[in-house]
């Protein structure tokens, strides 16, 4: 049974709004999507007695949502937003089969005057961009910032990809800020394969797409990082790469390998706002970044993308 619950307004107003919870676990194993405003999301994250997707109430949600079909359609929404968003369900909750419950007080207007803000992208902007074309996806963070001691090198970068390609049929899915152009095309051109192989999500920010595309990999791989964060908080296989930072300043978490520098890093965790002491020496091996160790990444990667514990 594929239940969409809209529910937004005020805090106060969707807490007493709990007989719709309760309405949905007296269901037979109902799949449920739950559209909200963000300041709500965090009171559906602890329901796990049934199946939940969290959506985010924009125009991007309405496009992927538009061509299910839902069994019940619940409206316990408070804004004008929202129940424009349910207006554009007018067609299919009064033509189909689709069972609607609302709150009392409450109805849904076809034809409303609202309109969604302008889309970022198409719909199926990631889907098109990322194939694996029968191969393994492995995403990679390339950076973040413009500061040199946040990310690794990128000689550290084609060193792993390489090494991969030589491991596995994979492809690459860089990811990335604007800042970090010009390491992409130091990558592209230091690669040693097929440069087809290479997927560039460099410059997506919007979190929900990046989240999308992040999970679509096999496996992420990032420094300590908004990006890492995010991987580990949707449950995507994540490697870690801790020098700057601490890994014992990360929690544990079952979805996230930790790979730590090899030796003691004197200046961690970083002053990146002073001149890094460590890059002045003109002795790559001193780099932070430089003191983690490849085969321990590329064997975790291979652990996880094949299964197997394989020996290098």
């Amino acid at each position: 049974m594929l239940v969409l619950l809209v529910t937004t307004g005020s805090r106060k107003k969707v807490l007493k709004d709990t007989q719709a919870i309760r309405y949905l676990e007296n269901l037979d194993n109902p799949e449920t999507i739950i559209v909200t405003d963000e300041s709500n999301l965090d009171i559906f994250n602890s329901i796990q007695k049934f199946k939940v997707k969290l959506y985010p109430m924009n125009a991007e949600t309405f496009l992927i949502l538009k061509n299910k079909k839902f069994d019940l359609i619940m409206d316990s929404s408070h804004t004008e937003l929202s129940q424009a968003f349910l207006g554009e369900f007018y067609n299919i909750i009064h033509n189909s089969n689709c069972h609607y419950i609302r709150s009392s007080n409450h109805c849904v207007y076809p034809n409303t005057d609202y309109y969604f803000e302008q889309l970022s992208y198409p719909v199926d902007f990631i889907h098109s961009k990322i194939k694996a074309k029968g191969k393994f996806l492995i995403g990679i963070n390339i950076g973040e910032s413009e500061h040199v001691t946040k990310k690794p090198p990128v000689k550290l970068l084609v060193d792993l990809m390489n090494k991969l390609s030589l491991r596995c049929e994979c492809r690459f899915v860089l990811f990335g800020n604007n800042y970090n152009d010009v390491r992409e095309k130091m990558i592209l051109r230091s690669f040693k394969f097929d440069s087809n192989n290479i997927i560039s999500m460099v410059g997506l920010e919007e979190a929900p797409l990046l989240a999308q595309a992040i999970s679509l990999c096999k496996v992420f791989i990032s420094f300590d990082s908004f990006r890492m964060h995010l991987s580990t908080a949707i449950g995507q296989k994540t490697i870690g790469l801790f020098a700057r930072t601490s890994s014992h300043l990360t929690g544990d978490f079952k979805n996230l390998v930790k790979i730590t520098a090899d030796k003691q890093i004197p200046c961690q965790s970083c002053n990146e706002l002073t001149e890094c002491e460590l890059i002045e020496t003109n002795n790559p091996n001193n780099y932070c970044f430089n003191s983690i160790d490849l085969n321990e990444t590329i064997a975790s990667v291979i652990e996880i993308i094949t299964g197997r514990d394989d020996e290098l």
